[in-house]
């Protein structure tokens, strides 16, 4: 396994950490589905050690999501409460960091980054509530974010399959914070505070609105 994918796997094990569910623990002692030892406490350690391959720039206060751009460069995103900005890189040098904004767009709760060939994938769906009916993917051209300080973004907007209620919850299984790109397609990974699991839901890659289908 080279650095930068241990970088990107350390991250990836950070977020996992930090994103807690909002429920108190007694109550999930009482869910059915799963035993809270299973959540808290698993039976079997990993007994690998996470180091540090790297130092990320300062200006990423909050990083959410990173990907690889090509020639020793990578893109990173601070989550919600931050500007619609993307960081761009050196692998070598932390301080070689080019700030890039994303035109025309906010950041509602930016989550996560992913990657193909030719673009990336910004995931603005953090629906911590389950309120959001503006959850949006921003494809932008990695091109373009190597060779320009302002990018224009295609939107991919989206609900999911089977949300009818909008109101405020902690209850909800509509949250996303993690995405990967496959083929033609995006698959979310959801974050469920109602059954305490997550669901993998395919969108595809085509700009305009769709409906993300439960695999």
């Amino acid at each position: 396994m080279t650095l930068l994918n241990i970088l990107l796997v350390s991250i990836q094990l950070m977020t996992m950490l930090k994103c807690r569910t909002a429920v108190p623990v007694a109550e999930v002692s009482e869910s059915k589905s799963i035993p809270v030892e299973n959540i808290a406490t698993p039976e079997e350690k990993p007994d690998y050690k996470l180091e540090t391959v790297m130092k990320l720039p300062e200006v990423l206060t909050e990083c959410s999501g990173m990907a690889k751009l090509g020639h020793d460069r990578l893109v990173a995103l601070n989550d919600s409460g931050n500007r619609p900005y993307l960081y761009v890189f050196s692998e070598k040098d932390k301080k070689d960091v080019r700030t890039v904004k994303v035109s025309g767009v906010k950041n509602n709760d930016w989550e996560e980054l992913a990657s193909d060939d030719k673009n990336i994938y910004v995931g603005d769906f953090g629906n911590n509530g389950g309120t959001r009916q503006n959850l949006m993917v921003y494809k932008i051209s990695k091109e373009d974010l190597l060779k320009s300080d302002e990018v224009k973004p295609e939107i991919i907007s989206f609900r999911y399959d089977g949300q009818t209620k909008f109101n405020d919850s902690n209850r909800h299984n509509f949250d996303c914070e993690a995405m990967i790109c496959k083929g033609d397609s995006l698959f979310l990974f959801s974050k469920n505070r109602g059954d305490f699991r997550t669901d993998v839901y395919g969108l595809p890659k085509a700009v305009g609105e769709h409906i993300a289908t439960k695999m």
